[in-house]
């Protein structure tokens, strides 16, 4: 059992993997470079090809259930991949027995029950992680890290743009807040990292919870303490996949590329810089953001929380802030009037370290 954080200098994090297929396929190669975590069990309900890549990583333990799992192995961190029925219970079944846990959102939580989650997870004193690859993107961090090095001389204001590609079969409602609060997630940490805190926002976008599967469109105007953020997210069937934030300041424009993550369109991301007032070309800066991959940086930066190490990546605090983040621009929208930015501080909480 894990109820305090561990030191992985004297020995590796024993770790489960729940939904072990589709861990698989998003971090499943990484894994073995993770020296800091040692696999030793396995659950997927599909337990022949949760047992072939059993054979390819030590032949760890692997059972059809966590709790099947939980009584045969000693473990102290576990990454929940299942499917999205599944992963709540076992998140709870994790905290109880005080594990760390990394899980793969979306959580099917409503904000109050997230903020109990994230309340027993400070109880317990365990680390509590949302599995944002998007997030983790070596070229999103690199550009955090730009920004607070100046590099754009004083910053003004930030545009961050995603586009993502609208599924047919994906259900309405609760995707598109998860999608709102995701976007959130990596926007705001970045345009703090150039324009400061967030202080308040104004919104116009469509309904969190609409009815059907639907184009759906949200514009926010976030002021910082430095400038201001437009963060604009179009979820639409047409246009081919965008991420992209661009930094104005008084030395130049910084343009950051993101790769990684639902809806990326690039093999790795790219950032340059424009000078100011220049009409040669950007130059690029960030070094070979293709060096450590975004699941790589997601499971160091979880291997490294746990050891009490500061984490360049949200933790579940920050997700939930993002949700509030969500919740305020929701009434921002509706109701026509500005909204003061809801705990900004788990939200912006950026060290300068990258992983």
């Amino acid at each position: 059992m894990a109820d305090h954080l561990l030191d992985s200098r004297v020995r590796p994090i024993k770790t489960a993997v729940t939904g072990a297929v589709a861990a698989y396929r998003d971090v499943g190669a990484s894994l073995p470079a993770v020296k800091d975590l040692q696999l030793v069990g396995l659950v997927d309900p599909a337990m022949s090809t949760a047992k072939s890549w059993a054979r390819q990583v030590g032949r760890p333990v692997v059972r059809a259930s966590l709790v099947d799992l939980l009584a045969d192995v000693d473990a102290g961190a576990v990454m929940i991949w299942s499917d999205q029925g599944a992963r709540t219970d076992e998140l709870l079944l994790a905290l109880d027995q005080g594990l760390h846990a990394l899980v793969k959102g979306p959580l099917p939580l409503d904000l109050p029950h997230l903020r109990e989650v994230v309340s027993l997870a400070r109880h317990r004193n365990v680390v509590l992680m949302p599995a944002c690859l998007r997030a983790a993107d070596p070229a999103l961090l690199a550009a955090a890290h730009a920004c607070r090095s100046g590099i754009t001389g004083r910053a003004t204001h930030v545009r961050a743009e995603w586009t993502v590609p609208l599924d047919d079969e994906e259900p309405g409602g609760s995707d598109w807040r998860d999608l709102l609060a995701e976007f959130a997630l990596c926007s705001i940490r970045l345009c703090s990292a150039a324009l400061g805190p967030a202080v308040s926002l104004n919104a116009d976008m469509d309904d969190i919870q609409p009815t059907g599967s639907a184009p759906r469109i949200a514009n926010i105007v976030v002021q910082h303490d430095r400038g201001y953020a437009v963060l604009h997210l179009s979820h639409q069937r047409r246009g081919a996949p965008v991420e992209q934030y661009l930094v104005h300041g008084d030395a130049g424009v910084l343009q950051c590329v993101a790769a990684e993550g639902r809806g990326a369109g690039l093999p790795h991301g790219r950032i340059a810089l424009a000078r100011a007032g220049s009409s040669a070309p950007a130059v690029s800066v960030g070094g070979d953001l293709g060096r450590q991959s975004a699941a790589a940086a997601l499971l160091n930066a979880y291997a490294g929380a746990m050891r009490g190490e500061p984490s360049p990546l949200p933790d579940m605090e920050a997700l939930l802030a993002a949700y509030e983040f969500v919740e305020a621009a929701a009434v921002s929208s509706s109701e026509r009037v500005r909204m003061p930015a809801p705990h900004s501080a788990p939200l912006t909480a950026t060290p300068d370290a990258l992983p």
